[in-house]
């Protein structure tokens, strides 16, 4: 019987096939010699720009498969590494992490700007927020709008970067906001001060616990 997703999955395997990001060995995305020897980061909340009460991330990003992968999410708009992150948060979730989240949590990615989400067609950082929701049991909530888009982060200065984020964030139009705990989820932090941006809207509404979480951090 003919199966389109398969046939579609067999094309695009044949023109986009498969690399380990770790050792560039062909057949899959992480082989088991690599992901064994990726360092997950201790899941322990790191002190965090105001008014965020802290800070975490699975993995540093200086590791060469953790900066592949995130290349490959980001600028190669390659989804299909969702997955291979999705299940790298289940281990650290696993070894200690899942006890860090507030019960009663909600996650929000940090938005993207509209141009940038017509040219990419996808929020990175949605597609872990919601990676990482299924896994807590909890619910993913676009509370947030970027209002200006903004220059990449990569390779500003600290200032720069603050300057660059400040007050590009509001609270979006018609979102709830009910005081439970707010999880703000990137792809990448540095200095934190995306996550902090994110954050000043959310507390200026009232919300009192807001935490920064991110697939990696530039140590």
């Amino acid at each position: 019987m003919f199966n389109r997703e398969r046939v579609t999955q067999w094309f695009f395997d044949r023109l986009f096939p498969l690399f380990c990001f770790g050792c560039e060995k062909e057949g899959c995305w992480l082989c088991g010699a690599c992901e064994d020897a990726l360092l997950f980061l201790p899941p322990v909340w790191q002190e965090a720009l105001v008014p965020l009460r802290g800070s975490v991330a699975v993995f540093a990003y200086d590791q060469p498969a953790t900066r592949a992968m995130v290349t490959a999410l980001k600028y190669r708009y390659s989804e299909r590494v969702v997955p291979v992150m999705s299940g790298l948060i289940a281990r650290w979730l696993l070894d200690g992490g899942r006890e860090m989240f507030p019960a009663d949590g909600v996650i929000v990615p940090v938005p993207l700007h509209r141009r940038r989400y017509a040219e990419r067609g996808f929020n990175q950082a949605e597609l872990i927020a919601e990676a990482l929701g299924r896994l807590l049991g909890q619910p993913v909530v676009r509370l947030l709008k970027r209002t200006r888009a903004t220059r990449h982060q990569t390779l500003q200065t600290r200032l720069l970067r603050w300057q660059n984020v400040d007050g590009a964030f509001v609270v979006a139009p018609n979102a709830v906001i009910d005081g439970r705990p707010i999880i703000i989820v990137d792809d990448v932090t540095t200095t934190g001060a995306t996550l902090a941006a994110c954050a000043r809207p959310l507390a200026a509404a009232g919300v009192q616990k807001i935490y920064g979480f991110a697939f990696a951090r530039e140590l």
